[in-house]
C-alpha cells in the first residue's frame, strides 16, 4: 500500500512537470517494500519554429520504413536558408527555433536502410563534427509530422550494466554520499531505472518532454536551382540542441511516422 501510494505521488508530479505529458512513469510494480529512494528527473521543451512551415504544404507522401515497404504519411514542405551538409553517405539539416537558443538537428543517412549502420557508428564527437561543418544555404526541406508517445516505461536497467555501469547495481554500491544509515544491511543500491518521452513534430514547432526515475532499494533488492535537398522519406534521427553550450537536450529516431 505504502509502495503504491509512493509511486502515485511521484507519478503525479512527473506528470504536472511535463504539462501532463508524462503518465505512469514508474509502472505498476516497479515499487516495493524494499524501496528507499528514488531519483526522478523530468525535462519539457515546448518550441515554436523560427520558420514555420505553412500547412498549405502539407501532404501526404510515402515514406519508405524499408527497401521494399512504403506508406503515405502527413508530410511538410518548406524552401529556405537552413544550415545543412551533406557528408558520409548522411545529410544533416538544422532546423533553429524562434529566439535562436534551441535547434532541432536532423542526420538522414543516403540508404533507405542506413539507420541502424548511422546509429552504431555515430558518436557525440563526429555529431560535433558534422555539425560545426554544416553551412547555412537554400534547401528544399521534406519532414513527416510525426509523434513519439510509448504506451509504457522503458527499463534501462540491462543497457546500463552492459554500459559498464555494474557495480551500482549490486551490494557493493556507495552511495554513503546520499544516505548512510547505520546498519550495512540498509545501505542503497539501485535496483530499477525507468525512463519515458514524448515528442511531437508539426508545422508550428515541437513539443518534447522525458522523464527518468533511479529506483533504489536495500542491498538484496521538388527543388529550386542551386537548392540542396533534404527529403526525409526514409528513416532518421534527431537531436534536440542547445546552441550556446553545444549541449543535446533531446534525441531519438524515427522509424515510422505513423508509430509511436
Amino acid at each position: 500500500t505504502g509502495s503504491e501510494a509512493a509511486r502515485g505521488t511521484i507519478n503525479g508530479w512527473v506528470e504536472g512537470q511535463t504539462e501532463k505529458r508524462i503518465k505512469d512513469l514508474i509502472p505498476l510494480g516497479g515499487l516495493d517494500a524494499s524501496t528507499r529512494l528514488v531519483l526522478v528527473n523530468a525535462i519539457y521543451f515546448l518550441g515554436d519554429w523560427q520558420a514555420p512551415f505553412e500547412k498549405e504544404r502539407t501532404h501526404p507522401a510515402k515514406f519508405h520504413t524499408s527497401k521494399t515497404a512504403s506508406h503515405d504519411v502527413p508530410t511538410m514542405h518548406q524552401t529556405g536558408r537552413h544550415r545543412f551538409l551533406a557528408k558520409d553517405g548522411v545529410k544533416l539539416l538544422e532546423l533553429p527555433y524562434a529566439g535562436g537558443a534551441m535547434s532541432m538537428v536532423f542526420a538522414l543517412p543516403d540508404a533507405v536502410d542506413g539507420l541502424e549502420a548511422l546509429e552504431s557508428s555515430l558518436d557525440a564527437k563526429k555529431l560535433d563534427a558534422w555539425i560545426g561543418e554544416m553551412k547555412a544555404q537554400q534547401v528544399e526541406v521534406s519532414l513527416p509530422k510525426f509523434e513519439i508517445d510509448p504506451k509504457g516505461s522503458l527499463s534501462l536497467a540491462g543497457a546500463l550494466k552492459e554500459l559498464g555501469m555494474k557495480t551500482a547495481f549490486t551490494p557493493k554500491a556507495d552511495f554513503t554520499g546520499i544516505a548512510d544509515p547505520p546498519n550495512p544491511d540498509e545501505q542503497l543500491m539501485i535496483t530499477a531505472v525507468f525512463q519515458k518521452a514524448f515528442v511531437k513534430l508539426d508545422e508550428k514547432g515541437t513539443e518534447a518532454a522525458a522523464a527518468s526515475a533511479v529506483v533504489m532499494g536495500e542491498k538484496g533488492a521538388a527543388m529550386p536551382e542551386n537548392a540542396a535537398r533534404f527529403d526525409a522519406d526514409h528513416p532518421f534521427m534527431f537531436f534536440l540542441r542547445d546552441n550556446t553550450s553545444g549541449l543535446l537536450v533531446f534525441m531519438g529516431r524515427v522509424a515510422d511516422p505513423k508509430s509511436k
